[in-house]
């Protein structure tokens, strides 16, 4: 029986390309599950108002949120935060996602169990993102407070 240099580099080739896809796409997940981070960081702990609006729009530019999105994250009731409001911190205890192969929904999700602690009181909740499955970009959430 012949073999040939081709038929034996052929499944060592393909086990190569198919990691790298695989990493590829874990590691799109991953920067997504950071900039989600960043994101819960910009809404819940802005330093200034200005900053708050300056954030919103940054992260529609850089393609994680859609706009109605961002609209329905980056709600204040205020123009001016107070200095309780510059004091707010967020702690982000768990970050996790799914590919929508690996779900029934179908979709991206990204969750995140969080704890704010805002004038001595810590509020722990857990937000949970999808995303548009053509664009990628974040267009809806829901959130659950857990304790107060």
């Amino acid at each position: 029986m012949k073999h040939t240099i081709k038929g034996k580099y052929i499944l060592p080739v393909f086990a190569v390309v198919a990691l790298m896809s695989g990493c590829n796409i874990i590691g799109k997940q991953e920067q997504r599950v950071d900039d989600l981070k960043q994101v819960l960081r910009d809404v819940y702990t802005p330093k200034s108002m200005d900053e708050f609006k300056e954030h919103k729009q940054q992260w529609v530019d850089k393609g994680v949120l859609t706009e109605n999105e961002a609209e329905a994250l980056f709600q204040s009731g205020t123009d001016e935060l107070t200095e309780e409001d510059k004091g707010r911190t967020l702690t982000i205890n768990k970050a996790k996602y799914t590919i929508k192969d690996w779900n029934s929904s179908g979709l991206e999700t990204y969750v995140y169990d969080c704890t704010l602690k805002y004038a001595d009181t810590n509020t722990n909740f857990v937000v949970q993102f999808m995303t548009d499955s053509e664009t990628g970009k974040v267009n809806s959430h829901s959130m659950a407070i857990m304790n107060n």
